[in-house]
């Protein structure tokens, strides 16, 4: 399948923040303390669950980052092989005052609304002129209590 390609580049999916013998210990503190709780208090559905987000953290936080193929197409914005189509972008924000800068978009979907993809050394300037050459409108990315959240946990 052939498309017209803008930009393409190549990047890590996130960046990495190692995380010592100590993290794994407080999230394995706080699920287990979190597991008594509900056990004590007859939750058994909800120690279920905390026993899968602690498992679910463990696995995730020790995921190493893979590079990723990401471009702007005639089609819409391509990153590995997903596309999303230009008609599910609502607007779209450059998170440029970070060490790893990001394009967050805002769409349509009801379980990603927000769809992060991280820029690399990709020319800012290069993007802006592709989403306003596709009438999508450029917001002001404000940091939320989830950002605030993983940023403080090592994410």
């Amino acid at each position: 399948m052939s498309e017209d390609v803008y930009i393409e580049w190549i990047c890590l999916t996130h960046q990495h923040k190692p995380k010592g013998l100590e993290w794994y210990r407080y999230v394995l503190y706080v699920g287990g303390a979190f597991f008594l709780l509900s056990f004590l208090l007859k939750n058994f559905l909800f120690s279920f669950f905390i026993l899968v987000a602690t498992s679910v953290l463990f696995l995730v936080g020790s995921q190493a980052p893979k590079e990723e193929r990401y471009a702007l197409t005639a089609r819409g914005i391509r990153a590995g092989n997903t596309l999303y189509p230009h008609h599910i972008i609502y607007s779209f924000a450059l998170n440029e005052d970070k060490k790893f800068p990001l394009l967050i978009l805002q769409s349509d979907k009801t379980f990603s609304p927000h769809i992060l993809i991280p820029l690399g050394d990709t020319d800012w300037g290069l993007v802006r002129e592709y989403f306003k050459a596709h009438r999508i409108r450029e917001m002001r990315h404000e940091t939320n209590i989830i950002d605030t959240i993983t940023e403080y946990i090592g994410f």
